[in-house]
Order: structure tokens, then C-alpha cells, then sequence
């Protein structure tokens, strides 16, 4: 699993975009054990944030 999470991170990093997302955040996340879980796309409506 961290080998994957290395591998895309190093691909992300070739993103122009990527400085103007959150994946910092997620990998600290991850790091620590969070249970937080990644969505692509648009946000989720407001009665779906909290989960």
C-alpha cells in the first residue's frame, strides 16, 4: 500500500494542478491513520460531508 501511495505521489508531482489540491493533507492523514477516504470528482452534496 505505501509503495503505491509513494509511486502515485511521485506521479502527481509532475501536475502542474497538484499545489492547488489537498493531497498534502491526505498524506499526512494517512500517515497517522486517518480513516479518511479520497473522491475524485465534484464535491459531495452537504448531508454526505460529515462522513
Amino acid at each position: 500500500m505505501r509503495a503505491d501511495l509513494l509511486d502515485w505521489t511521485a506521479h502527481l508531482t509532475e501536475k502542474n494542478w497538484l499545489p492547488h489540491t489537498d493531497w498534502r493533507d491526505l498524506l499526512r492523514e494517512t500517515r497517522t491513520g486517518s480513516t479518511r477516504l479520497a473522491i475524485s470528482g465534484p464535491l459531495p452534496p452537504a448531508y454526505l460531508a460529515a462522513f
